[in-house]
């Protein structure tokens, strides 16, 4: 039986050798030596290993249903013409109508936005 000793004690398993179980230490100990330990000395107690459970082991998360998919660009900005995308947490969809100098967009709106900023903030809807 495993325990952790409480205090300092000497105590025999086979009734002729002699040990010295530490305070703080995990034996495994024979019953009829652990049941004195344990019940009459008080010098020791069950070793219990502590159940750790992080929340997500209990709770089920639910996919969020997405009708558009994530603007991962590897493709050079001049194949994105055509494209019609939104902001991300945006509700206008815009289509792009170019591609300007320096990287940067055009939108059907007429603005320009750098397609790097397109890259990490919006969607291809």
């Amino acid at each position: 039986m495993k325990l952790r000793m409480l205090k300092t004690t000497t105590g025999s398993e086979d009734g002729v050798t002699i040990k010295t179980f530490l305070e703080g230490g995990v034996y495994d100990i024979e019953p009829d030596l652990a049941n004195v330990f344990q019940n009459q000395m008080f010098v020791a107690e069950p070793e219990i290993k502590p159940v750790i459970e992080t929340p997500e082991d209990n709770m089920q998360f639910e996919k969020p249903k997405v009708s558009y998919k994530t603007v991962t660009l590897k493709d050079k900005p001049k194949k994105w013409i055509g494209l019609q995308i939104r902001p991300l947490g945006g509700n206008g969809v815009l289509t792009v109508t170019g591609i300007g100098k320096g990287g940067a967009v055009i939108l059907g709106n007429g603005k320009e936005i750098h397609y790097s900023a397109i890259r990490k903030g919006w969607v291809i809807h």
